[in-house]
């Protein structure tokens, strides 16, 4: 009986353990990989639905939440974006204004800089003048400090799929902001 228990904890064990995670990390031109088991092993990312046979971004279990600081940097970001990407669009209404942008933000996904320098990637949601943008920016994975080094605005015009799941995210944020009589 004894050796019957035992042998189910091992294989319970067995299956709990996940196999060696490989995962590239840096640019999208680098083809090296590094052992990123104790990242999965630990719960604090899982694979990426669609990536598991070009294992190179993940998604986190649970996101750190933002600082006060870090919501107030958010009119920041999608300035600077916008001015580096669209500087047509007028960027220093955001400056101006300093809008509440705390419920425009989503978790995207995370990918490896540098092997164990895990990077969040994340969505702010904005609209300037009659036209929505979606401002990419990232975290360390480690700390949650901004890195201050991808500011990246991409316009959501026409009917592309491939923008279909930003123009659900805008419906989705408009609606939540009509329940709650505001606009961001």
């Amino acid at each position: 009986m004894i050796l019957m228990l035992t042998g189910l904890h091992v294989n319970a064990e067995d299956r709990a353990m996940p196999a060696k995670v490989m995962m590239y990390y840096g640019s999208s031109d680098n083809e090296d990989m590094f052992d990123a088991t104790r990242w999965f092993a630990s719960g604090q990312y899982r694979s990426r639905p669609g990536f598991e046979d070009y294992p190179v971004s993940m998604l986190r279990a649970r996101p750190v939440p933002f600082t006060r600081n870090q919501i107030a940097d958010f009119p920041v970001i999608a300035a600077m974006a916008l001015q580096e990407h669209y500087p047509e669009a007028d960027h220093i209404k955001l400056l101006d204004s300093e809008p509440d942008l705390s419920a425009r933000v989503r978790y995207a996904y995370s990918a490896f800089a540098e092997p164990d320098l895990p990077v969040d990637y994340y969505y702010l949601y904005i609209e300037l003048d009659g036209t929505r943008y979606v401002v990419t920016f990232d975290r360390d994975g480690q700390t949650g400090a901004l890195r201050k080094k991808t500011y990246r605005a991409r316009a959501i015009i026409g009917e592309y799929a491939s923008q279909a799941e930003h123009r659900k995210v805008f419906e989705e944020i408009e609606a939540q902001e009509r329940r709650e009589g505001r606009r961001g």
